[in-house]
């Protein structure tokens, strides 16, 4: 079976590229100059579409903190719903993993969306800025990543947060890739019998295979 016509570009996507500005010749050679072209065009109309679904200025606590990763630092920003009238009330707790092929992306890339989601979902999140290839080659992204969970365990109370209401991981494209890979290792790990564990994943376009349909060659 002849798989040409999924080269061709669905017509609904002729409008979202006419507002974005033509790519530098030099795009594909320069990952810098790749990264900021996405920042700036690729953000920008995220933020955009986005706009008029965010939450009311107030219905969100919003808190930025680096957290200690083998060889470093990394950001994270934490979501919460407001709760001023019970202000013991805790949440489930949601880490997202942002994709972008392990080499682009950041912590703003998903903002907008995730601030949508705190609010509609009444969850506490926690953006995670795991350090990018090929920088930092594999498994900086995957331990990146873990070690943002891990703080997450151990740090349900910043986050207004019980894991007992559910404890997810997530991501999209490589952020599911490293979600669904985390997800296995957790089961292993001594520091997880005394933190609370995962009770569920959620991978959006992950790029994963079951194991049942790896070639044998």
């Amino acid at each position: 079976m002849a798989y040409n016509h999924l080269a061709d570009p669905d017509p609904e996507l002729a409008p979202v590229l006419a507002v974005w500005a033509p790519p530098p010749e030099s795009l594909t050679k320069d990952i810098a100059l790749m990264r900021e072209f996405l920042g700036r065009s690729f953000l920008g109309y995220i933020r955009r579409m986005m706009k008029p679904d965010l939450p009311q200025a107030g219905a969100l606590h919003i808190e930025d903190r680096q957290i200690e990763v083998e060889g470093g630092e990394i950001p994270i920003r934490c979501y919460w719903p407001t709760a001023e009238t019970e202000p013991d009330k805790t949440f489930p707790v949601f880490v997202w993993l942002h994709g972008g092929g392990w080499v682009f992306h950041s912590i703003e890339t998903d903002d907008y969306f995730l601030r949508i989601l705190s609010n509609a979902l009444q969850l506490a999140i926690v953006n995670v800025g795991y350090r990018l290839a090929p920088e930092n080659p594999w498994p900086v992204p995957v331990d990146d990543s873990y070690a943002a969970l891990k703080w997450a365990a151990a740090n349900m109370d910043v986050l207004h947060a019980d894991a007992s209401k559910g404890f997810i991981i997530g991501g999209a494209s490589a952020g599911a890739q490293l979600a669904g890979s985390i997800a296995h290792r957790v089961l292993s790990d001594p520091f997880f019998r005394e933190h609370p564990r995962l009770t569920g994943q959620v991978l959006q376009i992950p790029p994963l295979i079951h194991l049942d349909a790896v070639p044998e060659e």
